[in-house]
């Protein structure tokens, strides 16, 4: 006997999103689209004297400018002209802390904050785990347990917490530090051996900041992370023959020559690298290989999905 079809009834809308009961967790979900785009959380890393400073104080206005570098005036020399900047300069892990503190309790009228740097708040976390007043960096090989230097992550990433989940754009800088070092002299990549092939493991640059361990984590409260470094500038032209554009037979493009300027550019690698950590939270279409040149108004582009050559 042959089975009748059998009624469906109407699939009722969906709603979106689902609600729970009033007072739970599930009754807080949101639409994604109806999402804004909200502060800016910028990990940005490079050499020295690369800019990382100039580039932060970029950022909209008021802006704090937290600096825990060595020198008198905090780094801070290369925006001196720079308005709607303030500087403060803490001088011990405590009042680090203390600020965290006050500028979490609000009332303060600044809209962002900048760090600066990552390394060198790790560094004086070592001088107050060492009880030494000399530079850290001065303390020979085997000096320092593992056991500190665990610490140091610890209270590094315990200390830069408070800033991450401030309602504030807030860059935090660091200097560059290679993840994976050849070991000794002349020694060749580390090798991976697997059960199918074997990977080469080259060097990779991040955040110099308490060990990988506190770079990873970094980068994990970031929606941007950069690297900032200086490359040579380099000018598209058309190839020329009788004074008429060459055309490539294959994909029928006008040919053209690259010539070095002679000038050098400021760049900030946005995609992530082999041998550099860099990414955005957003489109990967929309993002590309580096900004030229980086603002605050090129990174908001590039967050946004709306950067354009």
């Amino acid at each position: 006997m042959p089975v009748s079809p059998q009624k469906q009834s109407p699939r009722p809308p969906a709603r979106t999103p689902p609600n729970g009961k009033p007072g739970s967790v599930l009754s807080r979900a949101v639409d994604v689209s109806t999402l804004k785009a909200g502060p800016i959380k910028f990990g940005v890393y490079g050499p020295n004297r690369v800019g990382k400073t100039t580039l932060a104080c970029t950022f909209p206005k008021p802006l704090l400018l937290v600096s825990v570098e060595p020198d008198r005036t905090g780094g801070a020399d290369s925006v001196k002209g720079v308005e709607g900047v303030s500087l403060v300069q803490p001088a011990t892990v405590d009042e680090f802390r203390q600020l965290a503190g006050e500028l979490t309790a609000g009332g303060h009228g600044f809209v962002g904050v900048v760090v600066d740097s990552a390394t060198s708040l790790a560094d004086m976390v070592l001088r107050k785990l060492l009880g030494l007043e000399d530079d850290p960096t001065m303390i020979k090989y085997g000096q320092v347990s593992r056991q500190t230097y665990m610490d140091r992550a610890e209270e590094t990433r315990n200390l830069l917490r408070p800033f991450m989940n401030l309602p504030l754009d807030v860059v935090v800088t660091a200097k560059e530090k290679d993840h994976n070092p050849e070991k000794g002299d002349g020694a060749k990549p580390k090798i991976v051996h697997g059960k199918f092939a074997e990977a080469r493991i080259e060097s990779f640059f991040s955040f110099d900041a308490a060990g990988s361990g506190t770079a990873g984590w970094l980068a994990d409260c970031c929606g941007l992370i950069g690297r900032l470094y200086v490359d040579k500038e380099v000018k598209a032209h058309p190839v020329l023959l009788n004074g008429k554009p060459v055309v490539d037979k294959e994909t029928g493009e006008p040919k053209v020559r690259y010539e070095e300027t002679g000038r050098y550019v400021r760049r900030l690698l946005t995609q992530l690298h082999p041998n550099f950590a860099a990414g955005v939270r957003g489109r990967p279409e929309n993002v590309p290989p580096y900004i030229e040149e980086p603002t605050y108004e090129k990174i908001r582009a590039v967050i946004d999905g709306t950067y354009g050559p």
